[in-house]
């Protein structure tokens, strides 16, 4: 037996390349799947080294059948250098495998491929200086030289590597078993056996050489004890590795079987789910198309109330909008309720295009259920036999659903309640005609949604009615103090002149009749009475300036222009602050009551600035414009805070000058603006609106 395996021995190489070519080719093929197993993302260096060192064990069987002299090889390519290039690289990818795979099953998420370098470097470092110490201890050369180096590499390189591999794919069987793959398990268990004879036996009994243990513990010992070669039991090894790797390759079949079960069941799963989703978005996007055709009727609806402020205008409007925008709604009406009346009345409505007869029927249910809202504050709706109150859209479907198949004689009749600041103030009645569809819970929102805008109109209507009669009535009230005042004003100016300034005149004119007489009898008596008639002349000047700011005639007689002027006059002359007028524009003569507006606020302002301004110059501008007239009053005083006097002039402070003057430009329906701060002057501009006026004659054009 072991004459006929030894005379077989090329045969047994044969097959000890073959299978692990044939192991390094299968894991070439299945390198390209996608797997979760560790085991795939290192599988490239098994394979690797199943490739070469195949072509290794062929390379050792050339070299037999070139010593049988059966081969015409050349030598070169048969020389021990590259055979041993071949086993040490071999058994470097061994080594890289397995730390690859134990590095990977350590760490998940990572490749290793940095680790498993640096051992197969370090490996390959301890082999080349052992190599070299052998060389220099045993002065080998040639034969004996490789061959060392043969079992150097073996013991050095092939045995961790393959120890590495087996520890490496037992951890990668505890992964196949937890995946529920324990035959496939198995496979790797019996692979992981196979290598740690295969690198620990099998390479231990390496060729003969001078090396320890090599000299005793070789291949001869195993051929004498076994009668068969040592290269049997590695093909043995490495066929049982190959068929057991081979095995659990299928494990990725399973598992890309398991990943298309997997994917059909998500896609299954996402099928239903983009039905559900389909069928879900079709609701949102019916609930969407409801709401924005909501949207739409409130924004119309919305848009009507805000046309006007005239509550029946507004209502009608609002009412044909809505309808129109409904298609399920046929007519609506208002009702409010009267103060002084229990009973409703009819605001606004819209016609339904049905006959008379129909229409009667239809007003009779509206006015019932109108009534129904009205009295008790609740929703209500026409069930064809009586009004039932309503408070939710749920209430209402409830109502439509038992009541009889077939719609009411009249139609349909829903009703929702109008407030008013609290109160309850009417109710907004919809009707339907018999072939419309019942009142969905949209509508009924919809409905309510829009009665409670239009509630909020009608307040707004009503408030603005109460605002308008107040500002009406306080223009007519502050019309009437102006008038009073103005009118006091020339009753006082025309006494003062026909009385006190008739006396002041006939006394002027005694006392200078007296003073010729004194002069010829009394030197001392003449002077006091000079002095008395100075007095008197005094008082004369005074009394006229007085009757000028009361009511001065160029006002009645010349207009504003000139009344502006003598005045802005009069209080550089009284004051001895430089002040000018600045008039552009078209001048015309203005309504009287404007012209003693605008007049007196130019006085009332010349009068605080000199008061209190402590100013050099005064400015007074006056422009009319087409449709304004425009006032500025700039001086250059010491100025002071706004907020102070503004507040002042609306609190218990008497800012009695300021608050003249806004009410004053209030009458005239203008705008005012004062800007001012401690010492940068004041400025005061004035706008106001001219409708009445007329052309003002020819003068201060010069």
């Amino acid at each position: 037996m072991a004459l006929i395996l030894e005379q077989n021995l090329i045969t047994i190489y044969f097959f000890y390349g073959l299978a692990f070519f044939a192991m390094g080719l299968a894991l070439i093929v299945e390198s390209g799947r996608s797997s979760e197993f560790p085991f795939a993302m290192a599988m490239a260096p098994l394979a690797a080294f199943g490739i070469i060192h195949g072509f290794h064990e062929w390379l050792e069987m050339f070299q037999l059948l070139n010593q049988a002299g059966v081969t015409t090889v050349p030598d070169w390519l048969l020389n021990d250098s590259i055979r041993l290039t071949m086993l040490v690289v071999s058994f470097m990818l061994l080594a890289i495998f397995g730390v690859r795979l134990v590095y990977v099953n350590h760490n998940p998420g990572s490749d290793g491929r940095l680790p498993a370098y640096a051992v197969a470097a370090a490996l390959l470092i301890v082999w080349l200086i052992s190599v070299i110490v052998a060389r220099r201890v045993y002065d080998l050369e040639g034969s004996g030289l490789a061959a060392a180096a043969d079992v150097l590499g073996r013991y050095v390189l092939a045995v961790p590597g393959a120890l590495l591999a087996a520890w490496a794919i037992l951890l990668e069987q505890r992964t196949f078993s937890a995946r529920g793959m324990p035959a496939f398990g198995r496979a790797l268990l019996g692979a992981a056996v196979a290598l740690i004879i295969y690198g620990t036996i099998g390479q231990m009994l390496a060729k003969t050489s001078v090396v320890f243990p090599s000299n005793v513990l070789n291949g001869e010992l195993f051929r004498s004890l076994t009668g068969m070669p040592v290269q049997l039991l590695r093909t043995l090894c490495a066929v049982t590795m190959t068929l057991f790797i081979v095995r659990a390759l299928r494990a990725f079949d399973l598992e890309t079987q398991q990943k298309l079960t997997a994917a059909r069941h998500v896609e299954e799963t996402a099928q239903r789910a983009i039905v559900t989703e389909r069928q879900n978005v079709e609701q949102l996007n019916q609930e969407l198309r409801e709401a924005v055709r909501n949207l739409s009727s409130l924004y119309g609806f919305t848009q009507s109330l805000a046309k006007t402020l005239d509550s029946r205008a507004m209502l009608q409007d609002a009412l044909i909008q809505f309808v129109s925008s409904e298609p399920h709604i046929d007519a609506s009406i208002v009702f409010l309720r009267d103060r002084e009346e229990s009973l409703p009345h009819v605001a606004a409505m819209t016609q339904c295009p049905v006959d008379r007869e129909m229409h009667e029927v239809m007003f009779e249910h509206a006015l019932r259920v109108g009534e129904q809202v009205i009295a008790t504050g609740q929703p209500a709706v026409w069930t064809g036999t009586g009004v039932v109150d309503i408070t939710t859209a749920q209430q209402l479907g409830f109502i439509e659903k038992t009541a009889s198949s077939a719609a009411p004689a009249g139609g349909r009749t829903l009703g929702v309640p109008l407030s008013m600041r609290g109160q309850l103030a009417g109710s907004l009645v919809i009707c339907t005609t018999p072939e419309q569809p019942p009142f969905s819970s949209r509508e009924f929102s919809l409905i309510s949604t829009a009665a409670e805008q239009l509630s909020i109109a009608l307040q707004n209507a009503a408030l603005y009615r109460e605002i308008q009669e107040r500002d009406k009535m306080r223009g007519e009230l502050l019309h009437q103090v102006v008038s009073a005042q103005e009118m006091e004003r020339q009753r006082i100016a025309r006494e003062l002149h026909d009385g006190t300034g008739q006396t002041l005149t006939a006394l002027g004119l005694g006392l200078a009749a007296i003073s010729g007489r004194i002069h010829a009898l009394d030197t001392g008596s003449a002077t006091q009475m000079d002095g008395l008639k100075e007095l008197c002349t005094s008082a004369m000047i005074e009394l006229r300036d007085v009757i000028s700011d009361l009511r001065p005639s160029v006002l009645d007689d010349l207009g504003l222009v000139p009344a502006l002027k003598g005045q802005v006059q009069a209080f550089s002359e009284r004051s001895g602050v430089r002040a000018d007028l600045d008039i552009s524009g078209h001048t015309r003569r203005l309504s009287p009551d404007l012209e003693t507006i605008v007049f007196r606020i130019v006085q009332e302002a010349l009068t605080n600035i000199y008061k209190h301004a402590e100013a050099l110059s005064v400015l007074v501008t006056l422009v009319f414009e087409p449709e304004n007239l425009h006032l500025i009053i700039r001086d250059d005083g010491r100025g002071f805070d706004t907020r102070d006097v503004l507040g002042a002039a609306t609190g218990n402070q008497k800012a009695w000058g300021v608050l003249g003057m806004q009410e004053r430009v209030a009458l005239a329906g203008g705008s005012w603006e004062i800007v001012s701060a401690p010492g940068q002057g004041t400025i005061i501009e004035i706008d106001i609106p001219l409708q009445e006026t007329q052309e003002v004659l020819a003068y201060g054009q010069d």
